[in-house]
């Protein structure tokens, strides 16, 4: 029974197994005596060459100066340009995802969840906050009153 299970465990579903058929430029390992070793290298490249295929396909449909800011003449500053000329000169969709937090306690630290939707500070004086920011809905509040130098946020 419990080599059952752990072959259930370890088996992709179908949903999700790949279909395409192998690339051409998969690099074979007839060299490998091991039969185990040499089935896991394969798979592993074969993996690594659809990812290369599929990084091609991505770059192609991605616009390639987004999020980058380039100054006109080498001597330009990029520190002297304010958000609201950063505001006007990007598009309404993006402009609308402005947030502006003003707090004291500062400097501040922050740190998002992975998926990028929850997101802590905490105040060099002790003041530590999450946010919901999409909906800009604040989780919680501590004040403690302590020195603190950063933070690690993991949603549970």
């Amino acid at each position: 029974m419990d080599s059952l299970i752990s072959k259930a465990n370890t088996a992709l579903p179908k949903s999700i197994r790949p279909t395409e058929p192998v690339p051409e430029t998969t690099r074979k390992y007839n060299h490998v005596a091991n039969k185990k070793l040499r089935t896991t290298l394969q798979r592993q490249s074969a993996n690594t060459e659809r990812g290369k295929a599929l990084l091609r396909d991505a770059e192609l449909l991605l616009p390639n100066s987004a999020g980058k800011m380039e100054m006109e003449e080498d001597m330009d500053k990029s520190w002297r340009i304010s958000q609201d000329e950063i505001v006007n000169s990007i598009g309404l969709e993006a402009a609308r995802g402005r947030k502006e937090f003003i707090l004291d306690g500062g400097p501040y630290r922050a740190r998002y969840t992975r998926n990028g939707r929850h997101m802590a500070v905490v105040g060099q004086k002790g003041h530590i906050a999450t946010f919901d920011w999409q909906t800009g809905t604040m989780l919680s509040e501590l004040q403690l009153q302590e020195t603190c130098r950063d933070i690690t946020y993991v949603l549970p």
